[in-house]
């Protein structure tokens, strides 16, 4: 038997679990957020998808008018590893936005939130090196 692709009202109830478990009141669909997460004057938006793409990255730009607290979340790919060095430069492109980035696992035995890095301000560096090469 073939296993069920998740879909992204699978991955609704973990991550509404887990920022519950933190304080949060969690509404989802609110006013074209998947997941809408307060405390007091916080507020979390978090984009689902099923997939890692530049359609969910600008949704998620785009709730940055809203909130600096953006999270995209996508299912834990199956090989975590492999995935993570394939995907590298695509981390750094969501990072430079500050996005951040939860994984969700439905598997059991496995974390079901695992929150890759959260949206924080980026800090470029210089590779004082790569740039005297090229001067």
């Amino acid at each position: 038997m073939a296993k069920k692709k998740p879909v992204e009202t699978d991955l609704y109830p973990p991550l509404r679990d887990y920022l519950t478990a933190q304080g949060y009141t969690v509404r989802g669909e609110v006013k074209h957020c998947d997941l809408a997460a307060v405390k007091g004057e916080d507020l979390i938006v978090v984009e689902i998808k099923t997939a890692l793409n530049l359609a969910l990255v600008a949704q998620g730009v785009r709730r940055q008018q809203m909130t600096d607290s953006v999270y995209l979340a996508i299912p834990r790919p199956p090989n975590y590893a492999r995935w993570a060095r394939q995907t590298r430069e695509i981390f750094r492109v969501i990072r430079r936005l500050e996005l951040g980035l939860i994984l969700v696992s439905l598997k059991p035995g496995k974390p079901p939130v695992e929150v890759s890095f959260h949206p924080l301000p980026f800090e470029r560096r210089k590779v004082g090196k790569a740039r005297r090469a090229i001067i």
